[in-house]
């Protein structure tokens, strides 16, 4: 290695944490902000316990992207034409409500991005999508899944009826239910366009480390926005501020663990299993009452 090429990588490094110390503290602001809305204290275990799975990957997942062959990475033309379809799809949302159902994100979310792909000539694996690497180090997913388990008993959505739920069997039949319903309905698509589309596109626009997965995160919680707003259900139906601030204390957060998770890993895989876990936990009172065992 030259001297000049030694400066290179340093001032690489140097440029990378400056982005990374400037986009935390953003996102620190930002969660900051929501509890203000919301009017909730700071989870400082919440917090702790999506830090420490990060910690794991990066110390497991050494970033290796020079070292891989030319069709692992997204070229800077694709990215752009994948990023276009993205805003146009960004914005519909806000206006055609239904392409952010469930029902149209295998369409909208999976089929026009693989053929944006397949007509520009790019496999799937240079957004880190392999079909033969489903159970790719599925043992990282199961690590992370069993340390965030104990805050999903007392953090999630109906925490205290899926607590009761715990000592009886119905729990371990409704749980693998709730994660392939998630799996099926939301995970695979949403961790195929964020954390595989959105995500590499971004880096093969940048060329940052930081950047991609701040961006990944902020827009996970842009799509999620429209859900509360327009939702005549939700809490903040017609609240912008409130509902904006639900999307960055739990879409936004989730969403850059999430990104990070993939990106240092590269199997988008690791994503989806861990946002069918995290979801399908969290609808395990849910499913109990859409599907009843005699």
């Amino acid at each position: 290695m030259t001297e000049m090429t030694r400066i290179e990588d340093r001032n690489s490094l140097g440029g990378q944490v400056v982005w990374f110390v400037a986009l935390s503290l953003i996102g620190i602001v930002l969660y900051s902000w929501s509890l203000h809305v919301l009017k909730r204290p700071f989870d400082f275990y919440f917090v702790i316990s999506l830090l420490a799975p990060c910690g794991y990957y990066y110390w497991k997942y050494p970033t290796k992207k020079q070292g891989l062959p030319p069709h692992e990475l997204l070229s800077r033309k694709v990215a752009l034409v994948l990023l276009a379809y993205s805003f146009v799809y960004f914005v519909l949302i806000y206006f055609v409500h239904i392409l952010a159902a469930s029902i149209a994100l295998w369409l909208v979310q999976f089929m026009i991005p693989v053929i944006i792909l397949k007509v520009s000539k790019v496999r799937l694996s240079a957004i880190g999508f392999e079909w033969r690497k489903i159970f790719g180090n599925f043992s990282d997913v199961i690590i992370v899944g069993v340390w965030l388990t104990p805050f999903l008993f007392f953090g999630v959505r109906d925490a205290e009826a899926i607590r009761r739920m715990t000592g009886t069997p119905s729990f371990y039949l409704y749980l693998p239910l709730g994660v392939l319903y998630m799996l099926l309905i939301v995970a695979f698509w949403e961790e195929f366009f964020f954390r595989g589309v959105l995500l590499r596109s971004w880096e093969a626009c940048t060329g940052k480390v930081a950047i991609p997965v701040f961006l990944s995160g902020l827009l996970f919680g842009v799509y999620h926005f429209p859900m509360r707003y327009f939702n005549q259900r939700s809490p903040f139906f017609h609240d912008a501020m409130g509902s904006l601030a639900s999307t960055i204390q739990e879409q936004f957060l989730m969403g850059l663990f999430l990104a990070f998770v993939v990106y240092r890993s590269r199997n988008v895989w690791q994503g989806i299993w861990l946002h069918a876990f995290l979801n399908g936990f969290s609808s395990i009172y849910q499913v109990s009452k859409m599907v009843k065992f005699s």
